[in-house]
């Protein structure tokens, strides 16, 4: 599309702290590192697996495509198979949205566990199998970790299986 590779200054930031992450394993009681362990793990984690980011980039674009299934499977649970379609058409066509999702932040990887969080929610929800109730607890703790606005999302996500669960 001829657009070129996403940058900016936050992205440039991110990948620095994490080259430095691999360099000398260490966190400081900094608040922007405590806050988003979660994140800065995942991406030293890939800068440790691939070594280029934009190999990175193309790995969060391809989470992000795929997330588009799960909104299906949350829609087709929850509404019907056109709020899927609905939600990919918009995510397909909206260029300010897919070049957003593409910049290494912790934005886009964010939208993509709260999107599995959820479908894992419902899906422990309806089936109530084990396994699947830990899928959800397992996600749900990464989301805690992964930014402060995962505390927040967690707990509406709480709130909402309580009203969920049988009570009698």
């Amino acid at each position: 599309c001829g657009r070129g590779l996403p940058r900016s200054q936050d992205s440039d930031w991110y990948l620095s702290y994490a080259r430095a992450l691999l360099e000398n394993f260490s966190i400081r009681m900094n608040i922007d590192e405590i806050l988003y362990l979660g994140y800065n793990l995942l991406l030293t984690g890939l800068l440790a697996l691939f070594n280029d980011p934009v190999a990175i980039v193309y790995t969060q674009a391809l989470v992000a495509s795929l997330v588009i299934i799960l909104i299906y499977l949350i829609g087709r649970t929850l509404f019907n198979k056109r709020t899927g379609v609905i939600a990919g058409l918009f995510y397909l066509y909206n260029w300010d949205v897919t070049l957003w999702s593409t910049y290494v932040l912790s934005d886009s990887f964010f939208v993509s566990l709260l999107i599995l969080c959820v479908f894992l929610l419902i899906r422990a929800l309806d089936t109530r199998r084990k396994q699947d109730q830990i899928l959800f607890v397992a996600a749900a703790l990464y989301l805690l970790l992964f930014r402060p606005t995962g505390v927040a999302v967690v707990a509406v996500m709480l709130v909402y299986a309580f009203f969920r669960l049988d009570h009698y």
